[in-house]
């Protein structure tokens, strides 16, 4: 009698757990999902995905957490106000669905806040695959062409994922946050400023640790106004950036315009190698001293 409860039991719960995650309440929880992106409803979003959802495809390495992923996709969809995703078929295989996706929108809007809007239509196809639990909640998102957006807005070197550090790298200094800049350098580095004209130790740093140093010297120099990254090439390890800036001198109050270029190369994922080299240094070092 024991064994046959038990066994009544046993059954009982799996009944249980394959309703819980059928594939009717799965498809109904990827269709909820997309839908309140659509809808920019972000608090429906989190009622269908568990607390350590991970987005796979939305960064350089993996998203951990459903309040980062979401804040993830509010900075992709900002390039885009009017971007939309619509389902065209769901394959449901387990606790893991595929889904077929259709994704259009305009960029006009700053790209990572950054890099100006060139005003492009995209339109493509992707698939993408959630994974569920027994709940039928997702814990997991990843898509097989999550850069072309990027492609088809003529920003195609935001592929390579090195050149997204990079711009996490400028994101930081945009917010004189030294630590989110150091976050993405190797213990050893060459850090090479020797064509700076606002510190006054213009040198190649080798340490990881002596970074701060820099940017605490450049930053009670002068203040930049305006910090505009304009132009990128990637390929492989080596990221090659331009940059436009316009500084206030705090010795004098002068302000003036420079550009910036900048070579990094990575190993390990993080910055090993950095050269900076500027235009006009004797220019930028009048304006720093009053000299002629």
């Amino acid at each position: 009698m024991k064994t046959i409860k038990l066994l009544s039991i046993f059954t009982l719960f799996a009944i249980m757990t394959s309703a819980a995650q059928s594939p009717e309440l799965i498809k109904k929880n990827v269709m909820a999902a997309y839908e309140s992106l659509n809808k920019r409803d972000f608090a429906m979003f989190k009622t269908v995905c568990t607390p350590d959802f991970i987005e796979y495809s939305a960064g350089p390495t993996p998203i951990k957490g459903i309040d980062d992923a979401i804040e993830a996709y509010k900075v992709f969809m900002s390039i885009a106000p009017d971007i939309m995703f619509k389902i065209t078929n769901i394959t449901v295989d387990g606790k893991r669905a595929i889904v077929e996706v259709e994704v259009a929108g305009t960029n006009t809007a700053p790209v990572m806040g950054m890099l100006p809007p060139t005003g492009k239509q995209f339109w493509y196809k992707d698939v993408d695959f959630v994974t569920f639990n027994e709940k039928g909640l997702a814990t997991g998102h990843s898509a097989t062409n999550p850069n072309e957006v990027f492609r088809q807005i003529g920003y195609g070197f935001l592929e390579n994922p090195h050149t997204q550090s990079v711009m996490n790298l400028y994101q930081a200094f945009s917010k004189a946050d030294v630590n989110g800049i150091v976050a993405n350098i190797n213990e050893k580095v060459s850090w090479d400023i020797t064509d700076n004209p606002i510190v006054k130790n213009a040198k190649v740093y080798t340490s990881k640790s002596e970074i701060p140093m820099f940017f605490k010297e450049l930053a009670d120099a002068c203040e930049p106004t305006k910090f505009e990254p304009y132009r990128f090439a990637a390929d492989g390890d080596d990221v090659f950036a331009v940059i436009h800036v316009e500084w206030k001198s705090k010795a004098n109050g002068k302000t003036w315009a420079s550009n910036f270029s900048h070579h990094f190369k990575f190993a390990n994922g993080k910055i090993s190698e950095f050269r900076e080299l500027t235009s006009k240094p004797w220019e930028v070092k009048g304006n720093m001293t009053g000299m002629k």
